[in-house]
């Protein structure tokens, strides 16, 4: 339709209009804005402390800074295999040691994202090396890959290949994005060009796998064009795989939700961990979803359209119903990748990929519904699935995090889900605050400040003192640059059955689903935030049923054998505690600085529980290295409540 061309049209000017105002305003640092009411804080003009501060500079010390680069990410894309195009070809390659997919992309998209937060000298060297060094092996049609280039595109269509592109072309475009790199913009143009190109030649290869990123690095490069052809690509590309997802482009994708998983319809498929002779090709790859309707609500901000919301409103009530939830109670999704409803915590669950996407997936839904308590479901992954994916010291990640059962570290630092949890972590900065409708709003409950600018000449300091989640205590501090009246939003956590608001000390505001503070604010005004933190038993479902799990705010308790020193062949889960034995809070600063703790008595398995508790377990914050159950029989039921999160 003409009106729909207009809108689009439209919509490219403010773009293009915003980036050029990025340019003016940071002296050559871009950010280009997608249209909604909640917008990010420059990565620049936010500073995080905490626990979550902690495990951004943890990540950068002991993880990014000491990654092989050269030998894991960029010594593929600088020594190129021949195209194993036959069988021979295909065992050489696989005997070359070299993985599917690297991931260099992913991790330099993480690294940009560090870069422009800490403005760290060292993280900008190295951003700048890598990017210098795969710029280097991009051929003059704008192919950058692992393989020999081919003339009809056959090297795309190998395994990941089109991934590792369009994950590098991301982080080319976020490179010009943050930091006006100009050979970054060039380079991650010319890349995408040669992908649209390669999809030209053969679409139907494409149709095979999802090319997690396309869509995102597409619509990256539109924004900072404008030009009509990026964002037909970006909306109108199908993408599948049939076996994962329905062969469909962002404008049409529908589907149905789905039984099992990626690896479960593979033969030989455990039946253990689901059925396989369930009907039909009903398959989810909980990742790659995420990544589809994450984009799709993006598209959505760009051009309106109820078509583009329906699969996210479907995904989402599917993982928090009462019933068979996808969403388990620390965040995680899945089992080996693919959909599940049991509420199965062993081996194979809660995917780091997952954990990562479901973050983006929660704010795409608090833009779309301006509503923070998607802000709940982000912290309960962030607390639990996404900081036990990491070693207390920083270095080893996973690949699953189970919550029944040993938690193996993954083996090696490429591939993707080493790679997401460095973009997830790189990215926490930015759901702290935001510049939410017509003022500000507070998300992320965390030691901080920002600098946000509102328009029209007024820009606000903000900042947080705080032990969250050690504490619910928060004092925010409010400055802006001239006495003005603004609101100000504060998620109040739905786990927080009496939270307690008052300003400069004394005016107490009611309970409210999120308060919503207006008033003519001047500088260095303050409002209290009181977030009792009881302990709960929360119910189990499916698989966990008649147990429960121990919380306290949005972090849960679990139980290391080994910590405890119980037996190895003991059933953990039949462990039956005494909810009454519960009392205050233990410091514990062995995963993490003013960690919590705490002490239960409990029955083993089997003891009649008229006689006295035999055991006294410690239990430890989900992130517990050597953690193995959550669920727990209790001595009396009755005090177990349903998960605030599930509807």
């Amino acid at each position: 339709m003409v009106w729909k061309a207009w809108l689009v049209s439209a919509v490219s000017c403010v773009l293009l209009s915003w980036v050029g105002a990025g340019l003016a305003a940071d002296a050559g640092v871009c950010v280009p804005l997608l249209p909604g009411v909640l917008q990010h804080v420059k990565p620049s003009e936010v500073h995080v402390g905490g626990e979550i501060g902690r495990r951004i500079e943890l990540t950068i010390k002991r993880n990014v800074l000491a990654l092989d680069y050269d030998r894991d990410f960029l010594e593929p894309f600088q020594n190129r295999l021949e195209f194993p195009a036959t069988k021979e070809k295909r065992e050489l390659y696989r005997k070359s040691g070299r993985q599917q997919f690297i991931g260099t992309g992913e991790t330099l998209d993480a690294i940009v994202y560090l870069a422009a937060y800490t403005q760290d000298s060292e993280v900008i060297q190295l951003k700048g090396r890598l990017v210098e060094s795969l710029l280097a092996t991009q051929d003059s049609d704008g192919y950058i890959g692992q393989f020999v280039r081919e003339p009809n595109s056959n090297p795309l269509y190998f395994d990941f290949t089109w991934e590792d592109a369009s994950f590098i072309a991301l982080a080319l475009a976020h490179d010009y994005q943050y930091f006006g790199n100009e050979a970054s913009r060039q380079a991650a143009r010319s890349l995408v060009e040669c992908l649209i190109e390669g999809y030209r030649q053969n679409p139907s290869k494409v149709q095979g796998f999802s090319a997690i990123s396309y869509c995102d690095a597409l619509l990256a490069v539109y924004q900072f064009t404008g030009e009509q052809r990026f964002f037909a690509a970006f909306k109108d590309t199908k993408l599948g795989p049939i076996r994962s997802n329905k062969v469909a482009s962002l404008c049409d994708w529908d589907d149905v939700l789905f039984q099992r998983g990626w690896h479960d319809a593979r033969s030989g498929a455990r039946k253990d961990v689901v059925p396989t002779d369930l009907p039909g090709r009903q398959i989810c790859h909980v990742y790659r979803y995420l990544d589809r309707i994450y984009t799709q609500l993006k598209l959505h901000r760009l051009e309106p359209n109820d078509n583009y919301v329906h699969m996210s409103r479907k995904f989402y009530k599917a993982l928090v119903r009462s019933e068979k939830p996808g969403m388990t109670i620390v965040g995680g999704m899945g089992r080996h990748e693919g959909w599940s409803e049991d509420q199965c915590g062993a081996d194979g669950h809660s995917e780091t990929c997952a954990a990562t996407y479901s973050l983006w997936f929660f704010e795409e839904l608090a833009n779309l519904d301006g509503d923070l308590r998607y802000g709940d479901l982000m912290e309960r992954v962030i607390y639990n699935a996404l900081f036990a994916a990491q070693a207390p010291e920083g270095r080893q990640l996973r690949y699953f995090t189970p919550f029944t059962g040993q938690r193996p570290y993954y083996h090696t630092d490429i591939f993707c889900c080493p790679g997401n949890f460095r973009r997830g972590i790189s990215r926490l900065p930015l759901n702290v605050y935001y510049r939410f409708k017509d003022g500000i709003a507070v998300n992320l409950y965390t030691p901080s400040d920002a600098k946000i600018d509102l328009g029209d000449g007024l820009s606000v300091r903000i900042s947080q003192v705080t032990n969250y989640p050690t504490d619910g205590h928060v004092k925010l501090t409010v400055s802006p640059s001239k006495s003005a009246v603004f609101p100000v939003y504060l998620r109040l956590p739905r786990w927080c059955s009496q939270p307690e608001v008052k300003i400069n000390g004394d005016s107490a505001l009611g309970k409210a689903e999120a308060a919503v503070i207006t008033r003519e604010w001047k500088a260095s005004d303050t409002i209290e935030l009181s977030l009792p933190m009881p302990w709960r038993f929360i119910k189990g479902r499916e698989l966990q049923a008649e147990r429960a799990a121990v919380m306290r705010g949005p972090v849960v308790y679990c139980l290391s054998g080994e910590l405890n020193k119980l037996p190895a062949d003991m059933p953990l889960c039949d462990i039956v505690i005494d909810p009454n034995s519960l009392r205050d809070p233990l410091e514990d600063s062995r995963v993490r600085p003013n960690g919590v703790s705490c002490t239960v008595a409990a029955w083993s398995p089997g003891r009649d529980v008229s006689q006295s508790p035999d055991l006294k377990l410690i239990l430890s914050e989900f992130p517990e290295p050597t953690g193995e159950a959550i669920y727990f029989r209790l001595s009396d039921p009755a005090v177990a409540v349903d998960d605030e999160l599930i509807e």
